[in-house]
């Protein structure tokens, strides 16, 4: 395996956990897992893979449970449009 491969397969290892940590965690705020995608972001991750891990959090059979409670749906909802949304850029 390629050593840029290996290091997309690790980026989008990371995406998904940070993903599913603040969707499936009560006690995680939707800010902070934005706050650590925007990182991944900053070191590599397009926003493109953001979005395509959390489809695939959608739609995916392997994350049917996940899925199953509405809070869970409902924060992945909260969590699209947080990171979806324009960033304000601070102006000198």
């Amino acid at each position: 395996m390629s050593k840029r491969l290996s290091s997309v397969i690790s980026k989008a290892y990371l995406l998904m956990r940070h993903l599913l940590k603040s969707v499936i965690s009560k006690n995680s705020t939707i800010s902070s897992c934005a706050k650590q995608i925007d990182y991944d972001i900053k070191h590599g991750v397009t926003i493109e893979e953001v979005l395509a891990v959390m489809q695939r959090i959608r739609y995916d059979k392997s994350f049917s449970e996940v899925r199953g409670n509405p809070e869970t749906v409902q924060r992945l909802d909260d969590l699209e449009r947080q990171i979806s949304a324009p960033k304000k850029v601070a102006s000198w």
